[in-house]
């Protein structure tokens, strides 16, 4: 699994199970059981590899959102801050910041990946789950 280093500003201390939650009762679902497992012991920061090679798409993955406090630029402001379509909004979540301004967006539904490209306003499924996303990370 893609980490952060440790001792770089970027690392975030490994989310609890109670705050994981507590955000699930917040968005009203459950998160698909890969993610959480993400969020209980990296939750977040920089990837290293940071680069995603699929089949549709090659991008740079600059920052996963953490699991933070509302005001903190993190994975519930972002949720609380997505220009989306009610919704969408309520099953699809960022999960991470790519290509200088671009998001992955996680399925609440069924856990598929979607990246969001700001500049075509569209989105393309690009995998199954969060972890095949990360499977796929590779040095640049």
């Amino acid at each position: 699994m893609p980490s952060t280093d440790e001792d770089s500003e970027d690392a975030q201390a490994p989310a609890t199970e109670d705050q994981i939650a507590s955000f699930e009762r917040r968005i009203g679902h459950p998160l698909p059981l890969d993610y959480r497992q993400y969020l209980l012991t990296v939750n977040g920061g920089s990837p290293e590899p940071s680069m995603y090679r699929g089949e549709i798409v090659e991008i740079y993955v600059q920052w996963i959102f953490s699991l933070l406090g509302d005001d903190e630029e993190g994975l519930v402001w972002e949720w609380r801050t997505a220009y989306l379509p009610e919704t969408f909004k309520r099953v699809l979540l960022p999960i991470a910041l790519v290509n200088g301004g671009d998001r992955l967006y996680l399925s609440l539904i069924n856990g598929e990946i979607y990246f969001y490209s700001h500049e075509e306003d569209s989105f393309s499924r690009i995998e199954d789950s969060f972890s095949s996303v990360l499977s796929k990370l590779s040095p640049s």
